[in-house]
């Protein structure tokens, strides 16, 4: 269900968001789309496909901010670890217990320093960029795949509505977030 909320709301999103930043109704210049857009949607093929529909610069911001985003899940997930384990540890009389490591956000880290250091070569870099199009867009269309409207009918309407509170809180939180910045910044 949460795989479903994400995607049914982060599609909707992809329309919506874009829809009313061009009918006026979000009072956002480049730099709050961006900021909004890639802070409020949860898929990065989301985040692209809905600013992509604003401009090149919004665009660029909110793939930013989500990256951003993304990269932040290694102190989180991290922190998580290590309270959990401590948890089992003290659950049971062995003492500490092993922490999970999330190798994959290691990863991302370890990509992203490579990335900076500019150490690959350019050709190297627009080949990797070219297969990380490709696998985005296979792992998006494997996520809808998946996906299947009965199984959000069948998780009942409470959990529909968890998840559209969850997705209004995140719209005004987001907002006020954007807000706050462009008026701190701007």
């Amino acid at each position: 269900m949460a795989v479903g909320s994400v995607v049914l709301f982060g599609t909707l999103s992809m329309f919506l968001y874009p829809l009313a930043l061009n009918a006026g109704w979000l009072h956002l210049d480049t730099l709050g789309a961006g900021l909004f857009f890639g802070g409020t949607i949860h898929e990065v093929a989301q985040v692209v496909g809905a600013a992509s529909n604003v401009s090149p610069e919004a665009t660029h911001i909110a793939t930013i901010v989500k990256m951003t985003r993304v990269m932040l899940l290694v102190p989180v997930l991290l922190v998580i670890g290590f309270w959990i384990s401590r948890a089992r540890g003290e659950a049971s009389a062995q003492g500490k217990g092993k922490i999970a490591v999330p190798w994959f956000a290691l990863g991302f880290l370890a990509l992203v320093v490579v990335n900076s250091l500019h150490v690959l070569p350019d050709v190297a870099t627009a080949t990797i960029n070219t297969l990380d199009t490709f696998a985005l867009t296979m792992a998006m269309t494997a996520l809808g795949m998946e996906t299947r409207i009965v199984q959000i009918r069948e998780a009942g309407p409470r959990t529909i509505a968890t998840g559209a509170i969850l997705y209004a809180w995140l719209i005004g939180g987001g907002l006020a977030i954007t807000l706050g910045v462009e008026r701190l910044f701007g």
